[in-house]
């Protein structure tokens, strides 16, 4: 492949063509506002709705899925490590669905990954039943 400098001095056309990126208007980590996270925690389902300022749970505003997380379990968590929702940087680096008591949580996604409790089809991890 020649660079643009190359075909310059060659008198040949310059290579026009040029790569764009698209990325997503939203956190990926999170669904679209409206969408609800469901995580299971020590034999209690915990139901986490997206709003657009927020995560509501319990009829309760919260700025991030971190503040939810402490609201359920009394510990400093990253939220989207405790509701499964962080991104992996390689397929071997990160656990789903356990936490920090030995693996007793579990992660509930639903029909091509959407969560609601209606459709909710397999389990991630854990052992908590």
């Amino acid at each position: 492949v020649l660079a643009n400098a190359d075909r310059r001095r060659a008198g040949m056309p310059m290579d026009n063509s040029s790569t764009t990126t698209i990325e997503p208007a939203h956190d990926t980590r999170t669904p679209l506002p409206g969408g609800l996270i469901v995580k299971q925690y020590r034999g209690n389902t915990y139901v986490v709705t997206v709003r657009d300022n927020g995560f509501e749970y319990e009829g309760c505003l919260f700025p991030s899925l971190s503040a939810v997380a402490f609201e359920i379990t009394r510990t400093k968590w990253n939220g989207y490590l405790f509701f499964g929702r962080a991104q992996r940087k390689s397929a071997g680096s990160a656990r789903i669905g356990s936490d920090r008591t030995g693996g007793r949580g579990r992660d509930l996604v639903g029909v091509n990954g959407d969560v609601s409790i209606g459709e909710v089809t397999k389990s991630r991890g854990g052992t908590d039943q």
